[in-house]
């Protein structure tokens, strides 16, 4: 799992990286997993169920940092 500040590390190198237009693909590509796990972290859901706070132990990026996630597509959120 990455750690919060590991999280914004990666995602300010994106970020500089692609101009500060960043693509949930680009964004995926640049983390190093799938486009469906940014689709996850923007809605909170997974196989329609809301995520818990106790996240599974193999997941990549946890509950709290989704917010992070969603901070970069604030359209996606309408």
């Amino acid at each position: 799992m990455f750690t919060t500040e590991n999280l914004n590390d990666l995602i300010d190198d994106y970020l500089k990286h692609c101009n500060y237009r960043p693509t949930r693909k680009g964004l995926a590509e640049s983390l190093n997993i799938s486009p469906s796990t940014i689709y996850r972290a923007l809605s909170g859901f997974y196989n329609h169920k809301p995520y818990g706070i106790v996240p599974h132990n193999n997941r990549i990026i946890d509950t709290k940092d989704f917010v992070i996630i969603r901070g970069l597509f604030p359209k996606s959120l309408k």
